[in-house]
């Protein structure tokens, strides 16, 4: 078939063009990874993802736009992989097992350069844009939902009684776990995987001390 070349350039060009918004957000990462946000340009977005500057204005109108995209795309995968154990049947896991494994999702991500860079692009321009707060804040929104309806289970079953709400406990779980990686992270001293372990151990012991009704 003699079309067969021109038909393969054909595809070629039409997966180039479906990957362009990826490969623009790719880009933006990398680039607020390693510049930073006020480093990073509308220009060098469109060189580094092999693009044109009018491509990347006809796609956003400023860098805040850009940041808004990273954040919502980084939310859309992260969130998957931190409740791919959590998502499963109520009473396969029993309580402390489940916290453990949930724990050190949440303590990896919080600790991972890309969060790290989100959360201090967030703190740094969250001033003149509010909207980035939130959808910061939504990246933990689904997760949060999960772990509530899942200690109003054990709450009602009585594999967990609660001291106090089933999402009180939820987001004070979130942050016994996750506050230390991420804030070690942000000073440029992550945890090590070992210290990671041992911090999400001793936070689930928190938790069970803190939020456990005590028996009578």
């Amino acid at each position: 078939d003699e079309r067969a070349p021109d038909d393969q350039v054909v595809l070629r060009e039409q997966d180039h063009e479906r990957r362009l918004p990826d490969r623009l957000l790719d880009a933006a990462t990398e680039l607020f990874m390693t510049n930073g946000y006020a480093k990073t340009t509308m220009d060098k977005i469109a060189r580094a993802a092999g693009a044109s500057t009018k491509t990347v204005y006809g796609r956003y109108r400023n860098k805040h736009e850009v940041v808004a995209a990273v954040i919502q795309r980084a939310n859309a995968r992260a969130v998957p992989a931190l409740v791919e154990g959590a998502d499963v049947t109520l009473d396969d896991m029993e309580p402390r097992a489940f916290l453990l494994k949930a724990g050190e999702g949440i303590a990896t991500r919080f600790s991972s350069a890309e969060a790290t860079t989100f959360a201090r692009l967030v703190i740094s321009e969250v001033p003149g844009n509010p909207e980035l707060g939130e959808l910061y804040r939504q990246g933990s929104g689904r997760f949060i939902g999960l772990l509530t309806k899942r200690f109003a289970h054990w709450h009602k079953t009585g594999q967990l009684r609660l001291r106090i709400t089933p999402e009180g406990a939820a987001q004070v779980f979130v942050d016994l776990v996750g506050a230390t990686p991420r804030t070690r992270a942000l000073m440029g001293m992550p945890l090590t995987a070992a210290a990671r372990k041992t911090h999400v151990a001793n936070a689930v012991e928190t938790f069970f001390n803190g939020c456990q009704a005590r028996r009578k």
